[in-house]
């Protein structure tokens, strides 16, 4: 009896651990490439870069991460509906950015620079500049990061209203130069 007892225990105690593991393997914790303000969100599908001027070896860049709906274009000019962070980085080299963190409006640091941004939910172009809707970026910095060709980007904002910008994009990047 006591042999059957000591059986059923052990058979359990391996089965639970069976289960256990296979659990774990089956849960993945793979960030979304999305940005998010209070409730709001959008998921990013599109990351363009578009390099406007060169001073001093620090070149200046526009990136847009932009939901399904808007296009960016070499011109900067935007097409479409959708929503939009906007940001203008200040990088050391000259056709793409930088890895590190970029501070907002660190006027100390000589190459890694947040210098303004913005956000905007519902965004319609065929509306140009008559809408209103979009939010400046106060304070905060993003982080630049490259993997195997990919661009990891990690956005911990604050805008005008006080309000979290935060996200994460990992991906290729778009660039005109």
């Amino acid at each position: 009896m006591k042999t059957n007892n000591l059986f059923r225990l052990v058979l359990v105690s391996i089965s639970l651990c069976i289960l256990n593991s296979c659990s774990s393997d089956d849960s993945t914790d793979e960030r979304q490439n999305e940005i998010k303000v209070n409730s709001k969100s959008f998921e990013i599908e599109n990351a363009t870069l578009i390099e406007e001027s060169t001073y001093n070896n620090v070149t200046e860049f526009q990136l847009y991460l932009v939901s399904s709906g808007v296009t960016i274009n070499a011109d900067n000019s935007i097409n479409g509906s959708g929503d939009i962070l906007a940001l203008t980085l200040f990088s050391s080299q000259q056709s793409a950015l930088e890895e590190g963190i970029y501070l907002y409006n660190d006027q100390d640091n000589t190459s890694l620079l947040l210098n303004r941004g913005s956000h905007f939910f519902g965004y319609d172009a065929t509306l140009g500049d008559s809408q209103s809707g979009n939010l400046d970026i106060e304070s905060g910095s993003i982080t630049v990061e490259v993997e195997n060709s990919l661009f990891i980007i990690t956005v911990n904002l604050t805008d005008e209203l006080g309000d979290i910008v935060s996200g994460y994009y990992k991906g290729i990047i778009t660039n005109f130069n």
